[in-house]
């Protein structure tokens, strides 16, 4: 097998793509040796072998792998993949991920390794919610972790919830840029780095950063006095102390998407000088790992939901230490190829219950599979902006597309798959807004930074030609153009109302009026749609990007 780098460039910064070949050829039976030609066959194949020896051996090339898990969202129990390229295959599972990490371990056998999580792992079913949290903490146990990132969604159960969960780890958290406000210090239950020293040939360093919008991407009340740091002097200065106390290479965690993030923020973080970066996409075919100024990117699924496995091997020099030629790819957790871990399977068997029995319940029933969107108008969105407008009776509505985590199925849907659209316990709120404020909310929505806003009451169009090159073309309430001066009855949920994924004029919000569980209300609406017939959810052009 060799590797063959290809070299591109992007803002002038030198990129190299890792790709993969193999070479196979084909040798004819020899002919039967007489004593003499099976001498010499001999003694050149021993010449042969001591030259590998003499000029293999002095180079001293080593494999460096990171195994890689997270987004998980809660996902512990196998489920069947409804769109491609695993469409139709039942996957996932913490028993099948489990012995899927222990075969990867043993092939890499005497090479240094780590496996870690990106992090939102405990947080969008009814599984994580009914134990807040345990189960999951459980199942990652038998990933055989060494350390999991704090990811935004990790707090959706409180931080001194999360404090309690990292006893129970057999893994450390790790989060390099979590600073309590009272002590000025990492919280005592996180590690801020960690040196990992595998049997003397090779000393990795390792860090995270969890992202620094995660005031806006939860409630208040889960992140109590926490200060979450962007990427800056700091980055760059933590990484050159690990180095000084020894890390060989460097490992930074984190569960940035390179297309969110702008080209400071970005090189920000290349130019810290990490060996090694993680960021998420959102793309079904996996970009190939690539270079980037000496720093090699390996990208995980944001959609990944346990379905997958990332994995990132590098050759390094056993004496400089220097990174040379690299592969990523992701394996895929098939469950009927995979052997189940009896063990993980009976732990979660015990330990989810009452939760079997009351996700089971069904509460409609849809005649179509619908996906959900992040930066469109969005099918479920409308659905659920409709239910938060009518439970309210207010003028309009607005739902944060990040909100919504699961898409739908067709046929009968129970209170667990309602728990996976919607896994974050928020209320409904009803405010009253100037429309000067809904222009301004909907331009942030134009930005496409944290997904359109789905709209109940309403349309609005945008133009987006980068991230910060776009504008708010058009908006209207019940068929007429907003005006900024009156002022409107707006319905959102208890996460927009506190100004979350950054759509901070909702803080405006004058008149409030707390309403129901926005879960409870949604199961409740879908029961009345469905009462005489299945459902069928659609699109009208609520939302257009021009």
């Amino acid at each position: 097998m060799s590797n063959e780098d290809e070299k591109i460039s992007e803002n002038g910064r030198d990129i190299t793509i890792g790709e993969t070949s193999e070479n196979k050829s084909e040798q004819s039976e020899p002919e039967k040796p007489s004593i003499a030609s099976a001498l010499i066959l001999y003694f050149s194949f021993f010449f042969l072998v001591l030259c590998v020896f003499i000029v293999v051996k002095p180079s001293g090339k080593s494999k460096y792998n990171l195994i890689i898990t997270g987004m998980g969202k809660g996902r512990i129990l196998p489920y069947t993949a409804e769109f491609e390229p695993y469409k139709d295959r039942k996957v996932g599972g913490a028993a099948y991920i489990s012995t899927k990490i222990k075969e990867l371990i043993k092939s890499f056998e005497n090479e240094p390794l780590n496996v870690v999580s990106i992090g939102n792992e405990i947080c969008g079913t009814p599984e994580a919610y009914y134990s807040s949290g345990d189960a999951v903490i459980e199942a990652l146990n038998s990933y055989k972790l060494d350390v999991m990132v704090v990811g935004n969604l990790d707090f959706s159960f409180g931080f001194e919830n999360l404090v309690r969960l990292s006893k129970k780890a057999s893994f450390k958290f790790i989060s390099s840029n979590i600073i309590d406000e009272k002590t000025g210090k990492v919280p005592d239950s996180f590690i801020r780095s960690e040196i990992f020293s595998h049997s003397g040939i090779l000393k990795v360093g390792m860090l995270a950063l969890t992202p620094h919008e995660t005031p806006f991407l939860t409630s208040k009340k889960n992140i109590q006095s926490l200060q979450f740091l962007p990427p800056g002097k700091e980055l760059k200065k933590m990484i050159s102390d690990l180095r000084t106390q020894g890390a060989e290479i460097v490992v930074l965690l984190t569960m940035y998407e390179r297309k969110r993030l702008t080209d400071d923020e970005f090189y920000s973080i290349i130019d810290s000088n990490p060996d090694i970066l993680t960021l998420v996409d959102f793309s079904s075919e996996a970009p190939p790992a690539r270079k980037i100024d000496n720093v090699v990117i390996k990208t995980i699924n944001g959609y990944n939901h346990g379905k997958e496995l990332d994995i990132l091997s590098i050759e390094f020099d056993e004496k400089t230490k220097a990174v040379g030629s690299f592969t990523g790819y992701r394996l895929p957790v098939f469950c009927d190829e995979t052997v189940p871990d009896e063990k993980v399977s009976a732990g979660i068997s015990q330990s989810l219950q009452k939760a079997s029995l009351v996700q089971s319940e069904i509460i409609a029933t849809f005649s179509e599979s619908t996906m959900r969107h992040y930066d469109m108008e969005c099918a479920i969105g409308n659905m659920i902006a409709d239910c938060l407008k009518d439970s309210m009776g207010a003028e309009v509505a607005f739902q944060n597309s990040g909100g919504i985590q699961a898409n739908i199925s067709s046929g009968p849907v129970t209170l667990g798959d309602l728990f996976a659209l919607l896994p974050f316990d928020n209320d409904i709120v009803a405010m009253d807004l100037s429309g000067r404020d809904i222009l301004e909310i909907l331009t942030i929505a134009a930005s496409l930074k944290r997904g359109v806003l789905q709209i109940s009451g309403g349309e609005y169009s945008f133009s987006n030609r980068g991230i910060a090159d776009f504008d708010l073309v058009q908006a209207s309430i019940n068929g007429e153009p907003v005006i900024a001066t009156r002022t409107y009855r707006v319905a959102v949920n208890s996460f927009l109302s506190e100004g979350g994924d950054e759509f901070r004029p909702f803080r405006r919000g004058r008149n409030i009026q707390i309403g129901p569980r926005q879960r409870e209300a949604l199961k409740e609406y879908l029961a009345k749609l469905s009462a005489s017939e299945s459902i069928k959810l659609s699109t009208d052009g609520r939302i257009k990007k021009l």
